[in-house]
């Protein structure tokens, strides 16, 4: 259980140190705040994952890994498309390309 509880706050605290860490090095180079968002954080936020696919591969369980790529892709496109529902019926744009600046 100490194993479980020391992991997980490794695999958290080692995302944000990504994200921080990518953000702030992105936005001296003069990076756009989208290509940080759609690259160096969709990378800290992935990792968590990615830590289990690659643990459910090493136990020899396949399916768990399947099934996490999918559920995790499922409940991403099913909470965005949520989300934008949701925005547009308040009358805000919901567009990831267009953004408000």
């Amino acid at each position: 259980m100490i194993q479980l509880v020391v992991g997980l706050a490794a695999l958290v605290g080692g995302a944000e140190l990504v994200v921080r860490n990518g953000a702030a090095l992105a936005a001296r180079l003069g990076v756009p705040p989208m290509v940080i968002g759609l690259t160096i954080v969709s990378i800290g936020t992935s990792a968590p994952e990615l830590a289990v696919g690659i643990d459910a591969m090493r136990a020899n369980a396949g399916s768990l890994a399947i099934g996490n790529i999918a559920g995790t892709n499922v409940v991403n496109l099913l909470l965005i498309l949520g989300l934008c529902g949701r925005s547009t019926s308040t009358g805000a744009p919901c567009c990831w390309i267009c953004p408000a600046w």
